[in-house]
C-alpha cells in the first residue's frame, strides 16, 4: 500500500487531467500509478480583494487509470466518480 503525500494533477484540457511525478512525493516507485481525470462538473469559490485572492475550486469527475501492486498484479480502472480540490491562494 501507498500513500500518496503530494498528488498532483495536470490539466491536459480544462476537463482532462493527468496525474504527474512530483518532487515532494519520496520513494514512490516509478510506473506503479498511470491516472487520468475527466472533469464532469466543477463548483468554484473564491474572492478577490486588494490584499489576497482565494480561488478553490471542487472538481467533480471520473477517475481512470492502472495501478501496480508490489506483487506485479495491474489493477485498472475506469470511470470511477470521485472529486479533486483545485485551490490558489495570493496574500
Amino acid at each position: 500500500m501507498y500513500k500518496l503525500d503530494a498528488l498532483v494533477m495536470k490539466k491536459e484540457t480544462e476537463d482532462d487531467w493527468v496525474w504527474e511525478s512530483h518532487p515532494d512525493i519520496k520513494n514512490f516507485p516509478e510506473n506503479v500509478l498511470q491516472l487520468k481525470f475527466k472533469r464532469a462538473h466543477t463548483h468554484p469559490i473564491g474572492t478577490n480583494y486588494l490584499l489576497y485572492y482565494v480561488n478553490l475550486s471542487s472538481n467533480f469527475g471520473y477517475f481512470s487509470g492502472t495501478i501496480r501492486t508490489d506483487q506485479g498484479l495491474e489493477i485498472s480502472f475506469k470511470d470511477v466518480f470521485g472529486f479533486i480540490e483545485d485551490f490558489h491562494a495570493r496574500w
